[in-house]
């Protein structure tokens, strides 16, 4: 790219001055020959005046093919004021044009035609005698009076500024490709940096590194700018897909954790009643409860798993307005059915006056299945959900029970995969609810945590907005 800028521009600049240096050429040329041509004008026409008597004594007194008369000549130069070339071409053609000594020169086209028709004038440069000559014809009755003055100064300075010109472009040309040069490699010392910094990326795979970004608001630095922050959103692109696979790697090793002790009881029983085919019908008859218990434990995980794989972390983009007390109502009249929360009771509280949220019923429901799950499991007494409004005034719901709540030193993880209390072993459930249920708040863009005061309440922060309605 800085060749390319580098050629085009010396290209432009050397158009440019070949432009100007013709014209200064042509102008001087012009000026150089201005006076001369003047001088000719007016010899040419004194001697147009005077030529016709002297031109016929010259003629009568010649011999056919030989030179005129060297008198006769003597008389032209001195009406012409002395010019260096003084000639008479005739009408009839057959006259030649002599030089300065007698040396017979050519006329061109426009001057023999002028001495045919005896009127009109006629300028221009020819060689007499291996000497540059500027000549001037004037037509008269009689013919053409031709004189001519020699050039050769003229010339010889023309080919001087020529050459002043010629060699003027070539500076010109190297001053302006070496000073092109240092500006493109100035300009674009940026995306030098950024072509390194892209190559460095490919080879180490690192989108850490980072592009020196130019203190200039112009193409370049705002390129610059650009190109830093795609390298900051790869890198955080590359960090959130290597956390996934972190946390997919977790998730893996926690499920078959998980999933292991249930096989393992299974089996362990399935062993011993095919070793024992005569065992006693009571023990027989606790094995296989035992492993009903198993299986069904075995079930509900991986049912589980099965919803928080469905989870993803986009967006719900449908929705609409729901009110949040009806919704828990629901699931507190369906969670009073279930034999596992025989003896609980579970109430609804409505601050709100039955407000509107604009979200996803059936995530909402989901979400709180999940909280009054946990709190049949590990609370106790009556559960409680109660919709009210926070400071700023939106919709939060507050999912509790009269148990001790989230230990103090688990309160960090109560939300992480597989999290079980110490004092959950032997109870049911896989340590998967409350964190579907965080999934879920994240897809309604609500958020969900522990009460600060209350280690036992849940507390649900619904969004007060709406997305496309």
């Amino acid at each position: 790219m800085r060749l390319r800028l580098t050629l085009i521009t010396t290209l432009i600049v050397l158009a440019v001055y070949v432009v100007f240096a013709g014209a200064l050429f042509a102008a001087q040329m012009h000026s150089a020959f201005r006076s001369i041509d003047t001088d000719l004008r007016d010899a040419s026409s004194a001697l147009a005046a005077a030529g016709p008597a002297s031109a016929t004594a010259d003629r009568d007194q010649r011999v056919p093919g030989r030179r005129g008369d060297r008198g006769a000549r003597s008389r032209l130069r001195e009406a012409a004021s002395q010019p260096d070339l003084v000639a008479f071409f005739g009408r009839d053609g057959t006259s030649r044009l002599d030089g300065p000594d007698g040396d017979e020169v050519t006329p061109d086209d426009a001057s023999v035609e002028i001495a045919r028709r005896g009127a009109g004038d006629h300028t221009w440069t020819d060689r007499v005698d291996g000497v540059p000559f500027r000549l001037h014809a004037q037509g008269f009755p009689g013919g053409a009076v031709v004189v001519g003055a020699p050039v050769t100064q003229i010339v010889g300075q023309q080919r001087r500024l020529g050459g002043l010109l010629i060699g003027g472009g070539l500076v010109v040309a190297a001053l302006v490709a070496g000073a092109t040069a240092l500006t493109a490699g100035w300009a674009l010392k940026p995306i030098r940096r950024m072509r390194e910094t892209a190559e460095a990326v490919t080879a180490t795979e690192d989108p850490s590194l980072r592009v020196p970004v130019p203190e200039r608001d112009d193409e370049v630095g705002r390129l610059a700018r650009a190109f830093d922050a795609m390298l900051v959103r790869l890198r955080g692109a590359q960090q959130r897909a290597h956390d996934a696979l972190e946390t997919q790697r977790h998730f893996l090793a926690d499920a078959s954790h998980e999933l292991r002790t249930p096989v393992t009881s299974l089996r362990g029983n399935l062993d011993l009643l095919s070793r024992h085919p005569d065992i006693d019908p009571a023990e027989r008859e606790q094995m296989i409860e035992e492993m009903r218990v198993e299986a069904t434990r075995l079930g509900g995980l991986v049912e589980d798993v099965l919803d928080l794989s469905r989870v993803g972390g986009d967006s719900v983009r449908s929705g609409a307005w729901v009110i949040p007390a009806e919704i828990a109502g629901a699931v507190a009249a369906a969670t009073r059915r279930r034999s596992d929360a025989a003896g609980r009771d579970v109430v609804v509280v409505d601050e709100t006056r039955a407000s509107y949220v604009w979200t996803d019923a059936e995530v909402l429901r989901r979400v709180l299945d999940a909280l009054v799950d946990n709190a049949v499991v590990h609370g106790r007494g009556r559960i409680s959900m109660r919709v009210g409004l926070d400071a700023a005034g939106a919709v939060r719901v507050e999912v509790c029970d009269e148990g001790d709540g989230v230990a103090a030193g688990e309160r960090d993880r109560v939300f992480e995969r597989f999290a079980r209390g110490a004092d959950a072993h032997g109870r049911a459930g896989s340590g998967l609810g409350l964190s579907i249920a965080a999934a879920l708040c994240e897809q309604i863009g609500a958020t969900l945590g522990l009460d600060d005061d209350d280690p036992s309440t849940f507390v649900i922060s619904l969004p007060t907005g709406h997305g496309d309605s």
